[in-house]
């Protein structure tokens, strides 16, 4: 059955790139201008370059994109390296955006308030993805994630789980809370995007839902997360899913194949402040 599985998914990938109209009822896309969101502070900044080159070979060839890099480290020798390296390519030029920096979990929480300061910048571009710092591009993600509204990833630990074992946030007090009969998907947080007003639009509601949460004691159990997934559940029309592939845990084994990676690391030494 994986073996199956993993078959169908890439012949699936395949029609969808080739613009198929038997699968998707659409030609080929006309080029694109796509910014890819990017969240790095501290140490995280070193996942950022690595996180590029992948992106320059596997990230919508045939479209072109710029980077929005949210960091507090602008200033920095290696953030100028950075975007001097990038400035004479056709693809992958970087911009620098100033954030402050906070312990964790402030750091993924907060991302959606970012993004909601940064709107103006972002509606600039067609369409608009964000992506773990800490991540890679292995193969070609291509113009199947290109949809007409929002772009979600479903998780890949829970692939094969039912309902009941998704880790939705279950206190009603928390704006990020799913009934419990409700949802259908559990979705990766690593991973989302889609038409960039509809992203914007996506990422301002969050960010009021968290903003709500914290202001009476209240941390979502899965952060930001969470609130993607109650965001989604809540408005599931027009959404693009894409299968686990998307945001795949590096060694993870599933049916499959991986496009973007989630690179295994020590989070304990990654989050404390030294």
């Amino acid at each position: 059955m994986k073996r199956l599985i993993y078959a169908l998914t890439k012949l699936a990938r395949q029609a969808r790139r080739l613009g198929l109209k038997v699968f998707t009822g659409r030609s080929p896309l006309k080029p694109k201008r796509v910014v890819l969101l990017v969240v790095a502070t501290n140490k995280y900044l070193r996942f950022v370059e690595p996180l590029l080159v992948s992106a320059d070979r596997y990230f919508l060839p045939g479209h072109s994109y710029e980077v929005l890099l949210f960091t507090n480290l602008d200033e920095s020798p290696e953030c100028r390296q950075l975007v001097d390296r990038r400035a004479g390519q056709a693809r992958g030029k970087v911009h620098l955006r100033h954030i402050e920096h906070s312990p964790w979990p402030m750091m993924t929480l907060l991302r959606y308030r970012f993004f909601t300061q940064a709107a103006a910048a972002i509606l600039e571009y067609d369409h608009a993805f964000y992506s773990d710092c800490d991540m890679r591009f292995v193969a070609e993600v291509g113009e199947e994630i290109l949809g007409e509204g929002l772009t979600a990833v479903r998780h890949c630990g829970f692939h094969d789980k039912g309902r009941a074992l998704f880790t939705y946030e279950t206190r009603p007090e928390s704006r990020a809370y799913i009934p419990a009969n409700e949802g259908l998907h559990y979705f990766a947080g690593g991973f989302q995007g889609g038409r960039s007003a509809a992203y914007v639009q996506a990422a301002a509601e969050c960010s009021r839902q968290i903003d709500d949460d914290l202001s009476r004691g209240i941390t979502a159990v899965w952060h930001d997360e969470s609130h993607w997934n109650a965001f989604l559940c809540r408005q599931p029309h027009g959404v693009t899913m894409l299968d686990p592939g998307y945001c795949m845990g590096e060694r993870m084994r599933t049916p499959y194949p991986s496009l973007i990676l989630a690179l295994d690391k020590d989070h304990s030494q990654m989050r404390t402040e030294g």
